[in-house]
Parts: C-alpha cells; structure tokens; sequence
C-alpha cells in the first residue's frame, strides 16, 4: 500500500506544478496582452500627397464698367441673373448727354455755315486776282481762311461723333454669356467715370467650370508638375471629394508671414453646381497613389520602445532591415522618419517612404513579443504601406502603443518577479 501511494502522491504533485505552470503562463500572456495596445493590418488604397489651400473661383470673369458719369436710371438685372451676350443691364440718365449731342449738332452747323461762306469768298478771290482787282496777299488770306474753317468742320464733326457715342454708352450691355456674381449699383446712384472705370457689375462666363488659386510653398513646388491629378474639399461638403487637374503654375511669387507661396491654378467640373466662387478648398495634390495595399497605421512605425523591446533590438541594425548606421527610434530609422514626411503629422504627406525601412512588433501566438522589419511604401499622414515583409499579414494585431496601465506601472526587476511568482504573491 505504502508503494502505490507514493506514485500516486508524486503524480499529484506532478498535475499541481503542471497545473500551476499553465496558470501562471496564462496569467503572463494576459497580462502581456494588457500592455500594448493593438490595431489591425488592413488591406486598402494609399495616396501620397501635397496638400495645400486656395479658393475657388470662375475660369472667366468679365468686369462691366461705364465710360460715362451720370445717374443710374434703371438696373434691368438682379445677382445670379443668367444674361445673354448684348443683352442690356442698366441704363443712365441721358438727360445731360442728349443735350450735349444737340450741342455739338450745332457746333457743326455753324462750321458747315462758315465753311460755306469761306468757300464762296476764295472763289471771289480768285476772281477778282485774275482781273487784278485784289492782290495775291488778299487771295492767300481768303485760303488760309477756307483752310481753317475747313479745319472747323471736321473737329465739330469728331465732337458730334465722341457725344453720339458717350450717348450710346448710357446702354449697359453684357459682352459675354454668363452668370451676375456682382451687382455694385442701383437705380438713381451716380457714377463717375474718372481716371479709373467704375465696376457696375462681375460676370462669370461659366460656373460649370471652377478654378482653384492654390498656394503652395516654395519647398513643395517643385514637386507639382502640369496635368497632375488632385482632389480637394470644400467646408460646405466635408464629405465629398471633388476632382481636379493642374493647369497652371504661375511664377509669380508672393510672401505671406515671411513665407513665399507659388500659386497654383487648379480646374474642376462643377456640372453638379455644388461649388461656389468664393469657397475655400483643401486641395490635395496627388503625387503617388497605391491600391490593395497592406496598410499599417503609422502609430506602429512611432512606437517609443519599451525596455523589454530595446533588449531584443539586433545589435546590427542590418538584422532588422534597417540600414547601416541608423539610428533606431521607437522601432522607426532616421531614413524612414525623414522620408515618411507626413507621417509626422505635418501638412506635406506627398514624400515618399518607398525606399524607407521599419520594425513592426507584435504579439504571436503564444502571446511572446516579437518584431518584424518591414520595407515601406508611400504614406498618407495615417496610413503607410508595407511593400514587403514575411511576418506581417492582412488582419493580424500590431503593436501602436502602450496602454495607461503599462506606462504607469512601476518597473520591476525580472529576478524579484520571478521570486514573487513562485512564492504565488500574484
């Protein structure tokens, strides 16, 4: 009897410590678990970009003025008011320029009258001359005379001529096709054409095609090109994004807070009639562009490590695919930060990683920490692409931080802790 209990004690023992050792296993990887926090490798479409801001505006866009001073006597069309090119949109009071054109009128009856009287006197002249009645002195003065008489007729004629056409231009006509944006006067105000023509009204030849003045700055010009694809976003549809094309960028620089900007001329259909002069665009410049791509957030690639990742980190950094020299930081190389760009956080999201290189950590399946290197596509500021890695796949939990409760945690020594948990303390 002795001999068969103590087989039997012994197994017992045996279960408790297997048991004890599975229970503890357990607890460590759930408490492993507890420290990170995770989100999954996704499967999408990518976008490096520039991203800038301009306003949208008319491809074309007619200023009417007058060429006249007087009181407005009728407005004959209201803002948004679609018009026909000739189409007549104001009138000015013509009182004043009618009265100017009798005037001329009979500016140039009396030169005409006088010219006549003129040209019947140098013909006596030369009547009298050849019967030597008048002497050449006389007949010379009866030319001059006609000559500038002759002279009068045509100025009152070009006099006649400038007030018929100042009356004419009382008539406000459209020159284009198009659409009021602007209206600046009423019935009975007074404009003067002075120095400058007044702006009676602004319009906009098709608003079915809208144009972006886009501000770029100077470190990011170089890198749009004409015809380059971009889509952009307006306050108004925060949730649309429109499509647009560059067609332009202008040489002409201007500085804004010590900051020089290029504008960028960028064209968009607008045949849905959402968008509107004036609205302010978030303009996307699309330099690179990857679909069905294996995404991770860039979160992962600035994860500060944690001691017990710092231990595992290869001596050379070549192991963990980085390059020679690099630097490690939280599991990202200086060459992958700087040609990350936007991943950052900054504005510019258009600079390629495609020759960049990381470390991606993870959890496997028996809940141990593991890394993996990783060689890095284009980013958009959230998102980066992984070209190549054999460890991490479409679905799988990665690393992107620590949780509170790890990072509050005090440090333990390994040595105390495996003191603890043999004593079952926790």
């Amino acid at each position: 009897m002795k001999k068969l209990r103590i087989p039997a004690i012994l197994l017992i023992i045996a279960l408790a410590i297997f048991g004890a050792v599975r229970i503890f296993g357990a607890r460590e990887a759930s408490q492993a678990a507890e420290e990170y926090l995770f989100a999954a490798v996704q499967r999408g479409d990518v976008k490096s970009v520039i991203t800038s801001t301009g306003v949208l505006g008319a491809v074309e866009t007619v200023e009417v003025g007058t060429q006249v001073s007087g009181i407005i006597a009728q407005v004959l069309v209201d803002f948004n008011d679609q018009v026909r090119r000739g189409q007549l949109l104001a009138v000015l009071d013509t009182a004043v320029l009618r009265l100017t054109v009798q005037e001329a009128e009979a500016s140039l009856a009396k030169a005409q009258a006088n010219y006549l009287k003129s040209k019947l006197d140098l013909a006596n002249a030369k009547d009298l001359i050849q019967k030597n009645l008048i002497s050449k002195t006389d007949l010379d003065a009866s030319q001059t005379t006609h000559d500038m008489v002759q002279a009068d007729v045509l100025s009152a004629q070009a006099t006649l001529g400038r007030s018929q056409t100042n009356l004419s231009h009382a008539r406000i006509y459209s020159p284009i096709d198009g659409t009021i944006l602007k209206r600046n006067v009423d019935a009975g105000q007074t404009v003067a054409a002075s120095l400058s023509t007044p702006t009676l009204f602004m319009i906009a030849e098709d608003l079915r095609q809208m144009q972006i003045l886009a501000y770029v700055d100077e470190s990011d010009i170089g890198q749009i090109k004409d015809s380059m694809r971009a889509s952009f976003t307006v306050p108004a549809y925060p949730n649309d994004a429109f499509p647009g094309i560059v067609t332009q960028i202008r040489l002409q620089p201007e500085t804004v807070s010590n900051v020089v900007n290029y504008i960028v001329v960028v064209n968009a259909d607008n045949s849905s009639g959402k968008l509107l002069p004036g609205m302010t665009a978030t303009v996307d410049f699309i330099m690179e562009e990857a679909r069905d791509v294996l995404l991770v957030p860039n979160a992962a690639l600035r994860l500060e490590p944690s001691k017990e990742m710092e231990a595992m980190m290869p001596q050379d950094p070549r192991q963990a695919g980085q390059k020679p020299g690099a630097k490690s930081n939280g599991g990202r190389s200086e060459r992958q930060f700087s040609g990350m760009g936007g991943a950052a956080g900054g504005m510019n999201h258009g600079r390629s990683a495609a020759s960049a290189s990381g470390i991606i950590w993870f959890l496997d399946d028996s809940k141990a920490l593991q890394m993996a290197p990783v060689q890095l596509g284009i980013t958009d500021g959230k998102q980066t692409e992984i070209k190549s890695s054999e460890s991490i796949k479409e679905g799988m939990e990665i690393i992107i931080g620590l949780s509170r409760d790890a990072e509050e945690k005090p440090a333990v020594n390994p040595q105390v802790q495996r003191q603890q948990r043999r004593l079952g303390l926790f």
